[in-house]
């Protein structure tokens, strides 16, 4: 799969998600996310490609990882609920790892399954694969407690692709806000550029703070 990039519509607000830093769990900084998938190109048809890729409403599974994530959490959960999905069904899954702030209060004001596991327990991956488990969606979003989804085309350009000829993974962009380190945005500059889609993707990047999987893979 060579992942795609969108552009921001005129006017719009990037999406907004954290760089992610291995073996630590520093402060969490905002940061824009976008979704992967450029409308105005075609999808590339190959022989694995048949008009039966090409996903009809499916139910999808956003899962979220949390640790005191109170600053944000509200604001990403609120722009879940405001996303315009094409007819697909939707579920959230938050799996909070000991928050001692007022997460799981404000998760509780939304339509959210919330999973706990012990702070002991807690790693990136099995997070993710807790979540996974209690989710029951055909595709798998992925999105950290602190993004805020700054498009209500956030999540319906994000699985769009899936299951298109052979697609069975997309992600998003990220672009940090004010309270982001200049080195944090050099990166983000770096690995999600504004300027255009990048297909075929030079060299191997992905990541999941925003981004989709096909479950049956």
């Amino acid at each position: 799969m060579a992942p795609h990039d969108v552009r921001f519509a005129a006017g719009a607000p990037p999406p907004v998600v954290k760089i992610v830093h291995f073996g630590t769990r520093r402060p969490r900084r905002r940061v824009r996310i976008s979704p992967i998938f450029d409308p105005s190109r075609p999808y590339r048809r190959t022989s694995r490609t048949s008009p039966s890729d090409c996903r009809a409403a499916m139910k999808i599974s956003v899962v979220i990882r949390t640790f005191n994530e109170e600053k944000h959490l509200r604001a990403l959960l609120a722009g879940i609920a405001a996303q315009e999905l094409d007819g697909h069904e939707l579920e959230t899954v938050l799996v909070d790892s000991g928050s001692t702030d007022a997460t799981l209060a404000i998760a509780r004001e939304f339509a959210v399954r919330v999973v706990l596991i012990r702070k002991a327990d807690f790693s990136f991956g099995r997070s993710l694969n807790v979540g996974c488990a209690a989710a029951t969606g055909e595709a798998l979003v992925f999105v950290s407690g602190h993004c805020i989804p700054a498009s209500p085309r956030w999540i319906a350009d994000l699985v769009a692709p899936l299951g298109r000829g052979g697609i069975v993974y997309t992600y998003g962009g990220q672009r940090g806000d004010e309270s982001s380190h200049f080195s944090e945005r050099e990166i983000f500059g770096k690995y999600f550029p504004k300027s255009a889609s990048r297909l075929p993707q030079d060299g191997f990047y992905c990541n999941n703070a925003n981004a989709a999987l096909l479950r049956a893979v």
